[in-house]
Order: structure tokens, then sequence, then C-alpha cells
């Protein structure tokens, strides 16, 4: 079981009705399921930097060739689910939402 599910159930013991907010309601921080995902999020505080571009963005996946082509897939995403925002010439940025989702613990 995921820990953010036993952190749901956990929860909704004490506070009934907590559990059932959904976390793809554009106003609710997004869960973050994958450790690659993550990193991606969590880039721009490694380059402690506000705009990244998309080779730095590849780091993320280190050496290996899949997992570069992965962030790739995973960077479109983000910016459909409104988590990344295109700057243009391959640049990303945070939305508020991602940096949110960035620093969620329990996702």
């Amino acid at each position: 079981m995921l820990r953010a599910e036993l952190f749901r159930q956990m929860y909704e013991q004490w506070f009934p009705g907590w559990a059932r907010q959904s976390p793809k309601t554009p106003d609710s921080p997004a869960v973050v399921e994958d450790e690659l995902t993550k990193k991606v999020l969590r880039s721009f505080a490694v380059w402690r930097k506000d705009t990244l571009d998309l080779h730095e963005l590849f780091e993320a996946g280190g050496n290996d060739p899949e997992a570069r082509t992965a962030v790739f897939d995973i960077v479109e995403r983000l910016v459909r689910e409104g988590l990344l925002e295109e700057k243009g010439n391959d640049f990303y940025s945070l939305t508020d939402k991602g940096k949110i989702a960035a620093r969620t613990k329990f996702t």
C-alpha cells in the first residue's frame, strides 16, 4: 500500500471527509507517484534556479538514455497538468501548483 494511502486512512479516522477531497482538482496539490517525476520537480531546488532548460532537467534521469527519454515525457505531462510552465526555447519554470507538489511530503 502506498504511503499516501496509509496517510489518508489514518487521518480519515480523526477528520471525516478529509480523504474524500480529490487530488485532481485544479486548486489542490497534485499527487506525485513516481520517483523520476519527483526528481524533475525538485531539480529547480537542486539547481537553485527559477527557470531550467531541458538539458538541466535531463540530469534527473542521470546517464541512462531511457531515463532521459522518460524525463522528456514527464516534462510534457507536467506542462499539460499545469505543474510546469513553458518559457520558450526549451526553458521551463514551476507554477505555483508545481512548487507545492515539489514540496509535498506525502506524495
